[in-house]
């Protein structure tokens, strides 16, 4: 490989660096800083490149003194000092020290290699008694010496280690301390990686076994080394107990009543005890490696990815219920409790589940929680549990209505807090001794006081609960508002004065006559109708003023009030005072005391003289209108504006499918139609009203299967004598016509099926193939995007097909049909054209795309297609012509894309093959 070349390669590796790393010259010009120092000091390369690497190594201005002085160092050495350039860019003053690493060529330096490290806040603030009490606490034995190797300072681990002290210190020099294989010297000038291990000739002639490392740092032209050693015989006992705590802990893991398992990220196991096995009835080895939800059972509950995530990023997740299944098929509940598990780098890589059977009786015990828990919560009451001192420990939520406050606001809150001050003595005194003497308080009226100062009246009772020494522990109250009751009162009295009114004014005749059959009360329009006076009427009963021939009538109202409460309205008479008989209709409805007797009879009259007039009068014409509504099956309404109330005729019932008791109020007949034809209605009706024209719509009802259809006609009518407008028309039933309409669109869907469309794999054919391509690549011109024909054969279809039979065959073919649809997007397009050829027309964004969209589709054929007992595995060969490289209409693209084809199936199946490739080869 040519020099230049490999110098591109180590720069672009340099400049790649995760480092904060500067190469320079051996005149001390930036050649290359790293791209992560870029970041760090927030600037393009290009800015830095060329700018002169100054460094100042005390408080006096940068120089390039440390340039001459590089040469009296080893290969690589430490600065302690700050860095800046003549450009004067910001950044660096974050730099507080740097390694230095020399660039040689045949042993002639060529430049220097400069890693920063970061200012350390700490060291700066830190006063030097500080770092001279970390220094000293070290654990490890820390010596300071000098070029010459001998011990400048050192700490008391040191000093315990060796068995010197200070005076012996001033004269011994480290290696007469420490041996290392060879030269002390020799290592420490030659060593690439300060770092080895030795003993330490200790005290007493003790041999200890100990590791080095040793750090340079330059102190006015003077190198100094720090030494580190650790005692490995320590390491040695730490592991000791390392490994008998691991081995308490295998004990723990292994004798836990509890079914303990260790799931990876993936929530697959890695490791579970014996409790665990047992508690599925699976061996241990059966258990590890597969998901933990191949043991959960039907319907089982789980946590959801939002809670999981939750639990990973805080480490905590509250217990829960699931239900395992055992390796019989039996189902064991248990409690779950999740403890997250990290890697040595403090990564998550897991969870420890702790999984505790619940037991039969423990079952019971926490159903019966869930349904205290459940009646507490759902109470409509207003109940709190507090201590017997008042302070407040729960409060079901019906209770944080009433007073107005949180949960979390009450709990810890003294009774006396939400109580006025003219119900704490009276409490205290009087329903406190209650407690004590019988376990409970009668009920009794108080106010609790709202966050606003209002005061809320309840009805509340108190229940004493008592230790198992008998002593007091806590007491619940159940409260009920008195609100609602004080409104009750007011709107009881506000009813009776309206009741009054009513009865008074009425245009209906009303009386209530008592079990004896005295009159109690009689209206004014009763009294007119009948003629007699209300002190006349007490002494007469209602059979005075009933014409002979009602009496079964009567009967059986009273009859009807006494097994039921009310009668049906009937058609009787009644004989006034001057003795014309009145005809009118009638019903009676029994009134009851709080014990349920009855202990008097409303009955309200009303006379249908004209009624009855008017009835016979229009009965012809009724009949006619019916008869000839119901032969042209079209139906009439009226709509009264100022009411929004309709009127039908029966046929108009009849046609809507509703009872004649259905509401005939706007609202309540737009239910009657599905919700886009009730747009539809309003529109019409609206336009018609406005413009007074005729209008007419088609409307579908709603709820009906097959569907039901009316044809309705509107316009506007003036009522006689004044210019008040409403609206009338037309309902015809229109299912039949509709039904036929349909049928004929259906026919037409089925021959365009035909027509364009493949009959066994329902994909397109090559008529709508031609238009589909048209499409595709006049949108792919437009978009300068490219589009892709690929031809497809299957490579053993004739095989299965020969073997198996064409039911076989035809299976294949929908299965693989189903298979290209679903791997490419929604606006490309699959055909058959016969056989087993498949076409498939594909928008991309750039040929290179092509490799990735063909590799979709073949491995869209690789799963096994399952027909009755057998399991086919298929493949295909493809051919691929791009437009517009390739060609620009279809019969180019199809041509040489089929030639493609031909050329993969007769060189290497199950794939694909370019257009311009085959025809390269």
């Amino acid at each position: 490989m040519p020099e230049t070349h490999l110098q591109s390669l180590y720069l672009g590796a340099f400049t790649n660096s995760d480092s904060l790393a500067i190469l320079c010259s051996k005149e001390g010009t930036i050649q290359a800083i790293s791209q992560t120092l870029a970041e760090f000091l927030r600037v393009e390369s290009s800015a830095i490149i060329g700018q002169q690497l100054l460094v100042s190594q005390t408080s006096e201005a940068p120089n390039l003194e440390w340039l001459t002085e590089a040469t009296q160092h080893q290969k690589q050495w430490l600065v302690t000092g700050r860095i800046s350039v003549l450009g004067n860019f910001s950044g660096f003053e974050k730099v507080s020290s740097f390694f230095v690493k020399k660039l040689t060529v045949d042993n002639e330096i060529v430049g220097y290699q400069l890693k920063l490290e970061k200012a350390n806040a700490l060291q700066t603030t830190l006063p030097q008694n500080a770092w001279l009490q970390l220094f000293d606490d070290s654990p490890d034995g820390i010596a300071l010496f000098d070029e010459s190797l001998k011990i400048i300072s050192t700490n008391s681990a040191f000093k315990k280690l060796t068995g010197l002290h200070d005076t012996a210190i001033a004269t011994v020099a480290i290696d007469d301390v420490v041996t290392i294989a060879g030269s002390f010297s020799d290592w420490l000038s030659s060593a690439e990686t300060l770092a080895v291990q030795g003993t330490l000739k200790g005290n007493l002639g003790v041999q200890t076994s100990i590791s080095i490392r040793v750090t340079p740092f330059d102190i006015g032209n003077h190198m100094y080394f720090w030494c580190f050693i650790a005692d490995l015989s320590h390491a040695t006992k730490l592991q000791q107990k390392l490994n008998a705590t691991l081995s308490h802990f295998k004990t723990l893991f292994e004798n836990n009543r509890d079914g303990i398992a260790l799931t990876n990220v993936q929530g697959n196991y890695i490791e579970a005890n014996q409790q665990f096995a047992t508690m599925l009835g699976f061996d241990r080895d059966y258990i590890i490696g597969r998901h933990f939800a191949y043991f959960n059972a039907k319907h089982s509950f789980e946590l959801t990815a939002k809670e999981m995530q939750q639990f990973v990023d805080s480490g905590f997740i509250e217990p829960f219920e699931k239900q395992l299944q055992r390796a019989d098929g039996s189902i064991t509940n248990v409690s779950v409790q999740l403890f997250p598990h990290y890697d040595d780098e403090d990564t998550y890589s897991g969870a420890w589940c702790i999984y505790h059977p619940i037991s039969a009786e423990e079952e019971k015990y926490r159903r019966q929680k869930k349904r205290f828990e459940m009646l507490l919560e759902k109470s409509i009451d207003a109940i709190a549990y507090s201590s017997f001192e008042g302070i407040i420990e729960v409060a079901n939520q019906a209770f944080c209505d009433m007073v107005q406050r949180t949960s979390a606001e009450l709990v810890g809150m003294s009774y006396k807090e939400i109580t006025p001050a003219h119900d704490i003595q009276r409490e205290e005194s009087i329903f406190r001794d209650q407690l004590l003497a019988r376990g409970y308080s009668d009920v009794y009226s108080k106010d609790f006081e709202l966050p606003d100062g209002r005061l809320v009246p309840v009805s509340i009772r108190t229940v004493l609960i008592r230790s198992e020494s008998g002593h007091p522990e806590g007491v619940w109250s159940i409260s009920r508002s008195n609100e609602q009751r004080d409104r009750l009162v007011d709107s009881l009295a506000e009813s009776e004065r309206r009741f009054r009114s009513l009865f008074s004014n009425s245009f209906d005749a009303i009386a209530l006559w008592s079990p004896k059959d005295e009159i109690q009360y009689a209206n004014r329009a009763y009294l007119e109708l009948i003629g007699y006076s209300q002190e006349e009427l007490r002494d007469l009963d209602y059979r005075k003023f009933t014409p002979a021939g009602w009496e079964e009538v009567d009967a059986l109202m009273a009859k009807q009030v006494a097994e039921r409460g009310y009668s049906d309205i009937v058609e009787k008479e009644v004989l006034s005072k001057n003795g014309r008989r009145i005809p009118i209709s009638i019903r009676a409805s029994g009134m009851k005391d709080s014990a349920g007797n009855i202990i008097g009879s409303w009955v309200i009259i009303r006379d249908i003289s004209d009624y009855r007039n008017t009835f016979k009068e229009l009965e012809h014409s009724q009949n006619l209108l019916r008869q000839t509504s119901r032969m042209s099956r079209v139906g009439g309404w009226e709509l009264n504006i100022e009411k929004q109330e309709f009127t039908f005729t029966e046929e108009t019932y009849r046609i809507l499918s509703i009872p004649s008791s259905y509401s005939l109020t706007v609202k309540s007949i737009s239910k009657v139609l599905d919700p886009h034809s009730e747009s539809m209605i309003v529109q019409k009706v609206k336009e018609a009203f406005i413009s007074d024209t005729h209008q007419e719509v088609e409307l579908k009802l709603s709820g009906f299967e097959p569907e039901r259809w009316i044809r309705v006609s509107a316009q506007t009518g003036y009522e006689t004598g004044n210019n008040k407008k409403y609206l009338y028309g037309a309902v015809q039933d229109i299912t039949d016509f509709k039904q036929k309409e349909k049928t004929l669109e259906f026919d037409k869907n089925i021959y365009q099926q035909l027509a364009f469309h493949d009959p066994l794999t329902k994909l397109p054919n090559r008529l709508l193939l031609s238009d589909r391509f048209e499409q595709t690549t006049s949108q792919a011109m437009r978009d300068k995007k490219v589009v892709a024909l690929i031809v497809i054969d299957l490579d053993n279809f004739k095989q299965i097909n020969d073997e198996y039979g064409h039911p076989a065959g035809d299976a294949l073919l929908k299965e693989l049909a189903q298979r290209f649809v679903s791997n490419v997007r929604k606006n490309d397009t699959v055909s058959r054209l016969g056989g087993d050829e498949f076409i498939i027309i594909a928008r991309l964004d750039n040929p290179n795309d092509i490799d990735a969209f063909a590799q979709k589709i073949l491995l869209g054929l690789s799963e096994p297609v399952k027909w009755q007992d057998h399991s086919f595995n298929s493949s295909a060969s493809m051919g691929v012509a791009l437009y517009p490289k390739h060609g620009e209409d279809f019969d180019t693209l199809y041509n040489r894309a089929d030639k493609a084809l031909y050329w993969r199936k007769h060189h290497e199946k199950n794939g694909y093959t370019l257009a311009d490739q085959s025809e390269s080869s």
